[in-house]
């Protein structure tokens, strides 16, 4: 058989017998990923199985769809350990591939990594300072940190969790004083004002997710919003 690109166009109709032996017996799976949200490119969009729609509402003045800039969710759980992934060649918008290294724990490269660089994290030279060294930033490190949170549509309490990865710059910040004084955190600040305020756990509230409009690159901040109430919290408590 060449290697020239073939169609399926010469895929004969089978009988109902054979289509019915085929489709319960399949051996090519699904191709499943879990359903997340991302704010790639400073849009948010809804990515399920690699098909991503990008939220919109209708702009008052014009009447015409434009990107959300703001989302209210519920956090409804987190993962404390942060993660890291380390992507070969330039970054691509919109590029959907495999990193060629992942930790799942910044120690070790996950079990699932073939060919890791290296046996820890630590010593691996695609964590150092400068591996992925940028115009905007001579300490880049080409692995990335990150961590993975789960969020819910505040206004569709029976919709399917979402995975919203948080780059560094969206996980902790220093102080921002801009920012703070409206209420507005990134991620790990955020939790530290709830704590500061005796709120257990993220999913007590409402939290409002927006784009810092002060950087660059696609940055996220997060704020809360209302408490739940007791009907909202028995709805969400079995997610």
């Amino acid at each position: 058989m060449g290697q020239e690109l073939t169609t399926f166009a010469d895929r004969p109709a089978h009988s109902a017998k054979h289509a019915a032996f085929f489709a319960k017996n399949k051996n090519i799976p699904d191709q499943m990923t879990t359903p997340s949200l991302s704010y790639e490119g400073g849009k948010f969009a809804i990515v399920i199985n690699g098909e991503r729609n990008v939220l919109q509402k209708t702009d008052k003045e014009t009447k015409e769809l434009v990107p959300m800039t703001l989302l209210k969710v519920i956090v409804l759980d987190q993962n404390t350990t942060r993660g890291r992934s380390y992507y070969e060649g330039a970054y691509v918008p919109g590029e959907a591939k495999m990193p060629r290294c992942w930790s799942d724990d910044t120690i070790t490269p996950s079990n699932h990594v073939k060919d890791a660089p290296s046996k820890t994290c630590a010593v691996c030279p695609f964590s150092v300072k400068g591996s992925g060294a940028t115009d905007r930033n001579k300490d880049g490190v080409a692995c990335k940190s990150h961590q993975m949170i789960a969020v819910l549509p505040a206004n569709s309490l029976d919709s399917e969790p979402l995975r919203l990865k948080l780059a560094m710059t969206s996980i902790w910040d220093v102080k921002n004083k801009v920012n703070d004084g409206m209420g507005w955190f990134a991620f790990k600040n955020y939790t530290d004002y709830l704590r500061a305020h005796q709120v257990e756990h993220t999913a007590e509230v409402v939290t409002k997710i927006k784009f810092d409009q002060d950087t660059e690159y696609p940055k996220l901040l997060f704020a809360r919003g209302d408490f739940l109430t007791d009907e909202e919290i028995d709805q969400i408590q079995p997610i």
